[in-house]
């Protein structure tokens, strides 16, 4: 069996010295959401589109990628199925990129949706122009519920250069 050297993340330092702290409505395991955007389906299929232009993307892990991502959580009264489309335009040149969501949506809770998509900055880092449309299957009037819906580049600081260490941790297979 080969060995192969493990990249590892960094622990963050801590910020709680006694754990979460909660109220005495809920356990830490779980949040209230106090106000979502509502929209009632008038069809079998809807269609959300949503648009950003001049996204600048930034080098993870020092591979040369770089990741557009679309996201955010969805409470639905009935089952559904949920496709996802994305165009992008870098350099004048057109992209395109299809994704299903696999896991099942639960019913009367709220399910966190959404796609990655690594992009080569061979091309160039400037998304000129980019579409995201969410396709939401299910009976006419299911209401669907949305919070934290957001649209852009992947740029979290532990995600850029070589902030990542090697561990020792060695990987036979």
């Amino acid at each position: 069996m080969r060995q192969q050297e493990l990249r590892t993340y960094r622990r963050r330092r801590t910020t709680r010295t006694s754990g979460f702290h909660t109220c005495g409505e809920t356990t830490g395991g779980e949040c209230q959401i106090k106000r979502a955007q509502r929209y009632i389906m008038h069809q079998e299929v809807e269609t959300f589109t949503f648009r950003r232009t001049d996204i600048i993307l930034t080098e993870l892990f020092d591979t040369g990628n770089g990741m557009l991502a679309f996201g955010g959580y969805l409470y639905t009264d009935k089952p559904l199925a949920i496709s996802f489309h994305l165009q992008y335009v870098i350099n004048g040149r057109s992209y395109e990129y299809q994704a299903d969501y696999q896991r099942p949506i639960r019913v009367n809770d709220w399910n966190n949706i959404g796609f990655h998509k690594e992009i080569c900055l061979d091309d160039g880092e400037l998304v000129e122009v980019a579409a995201a449309e969410m396709k939401i299957r299910g009976e006419a009037n299911t209401f669907l519920e949305f919070i934290s819906i957001d649209f852009g580049p992947i740029c979290k600081e532990e995600y850029i250069g070589d902030n990542l260490q090697e561990s020792g941790v060695k990987l036979s297979i």
